[in-house]
């Protein structure tokens, strides 16, 4: 039997991609939580440190990255989209994510290149040399259900590794709330 709190600490540690599983009345994506001293290599070091992504990703994979939207939504300050990372040159989806960014918490230029919803936040946050820090929350081990396994070139039901991450400004305060899910290792698609 499974245990309810255990369902809602999952669902809390997906919450940014359950969002548009919710909108769009789909079935949650089924994960587990684990310690990242768990997570097995290459994941382990992609994905358990507290830096950014997209130059984490960058660097492994040797190219600048660019932003591919999947679904996109706004109310309230907050900008929320489901995305994939994709190498300029290669055009290798290195990374399917859903973050929720809150847009009143940064400067007015980032906000606007934000909202364009062309450029990763990460590369946003660099470029406009933003404060940060990077808190992950969880890691997580899913399987791959239709549109991820799409998205990331897996398998249905492939295990999968990623990480929730809040990024905090200097005062503390949340600018996003981000789950981050990279592809089987020798698994690269383009959109």
């Amino acid at each position: 039997m499974t245990d309810p709190a255990r369902m809602l600490e999952v669902l809390d540690e997906l919450a940014p991609l359950s969002h548009f599983y919710a909108t769009q009345g789909q079935t949650p994506v089924q994960a587990n939580i684990i310690d990242g001293i768990d997570m097995p290599q290459p994941y382990r070091g992609l994905l358990v440190h507290q830096n950014d992504m997209t130059p984490t990703l960058e660097a492994h994979h040797s190219e600048l990255l660019k932003l591919y939207p999947l679904h996109v939504d706004s109310a309230a300050g907050e900008l929320r989209r489901q995305v994939c990372l994709i190498g300029a040159s290669s055009g290798r989806i290195v990374e399917f994510g859903a973050i929720r960014i809150m847009l009143d918490r940064f400067p007015e230029e980032p906000r606007l290149l934000i909202e364009q919803c062309a450029m990763p936040l990460g590369s946003i946050l660099a470029r406009y040399e933003v404060a940060h820090t990077c808190h992950p929350k969880a890691y997580l081990q899913l399987h791959a259900e239709a549109e991820i396994a799409e998205a990331l070139g897996a398998g249905p039901g492939e295990p999968l590794f990623g990480r929730h991450n809040i990024i905090r400004n200097a005062d503390g305060d949340i600018l996003a709330d981000i789950v981050e899910i990279l592809p089987h290792i020798r698994t690269y698609a383009a959109p």
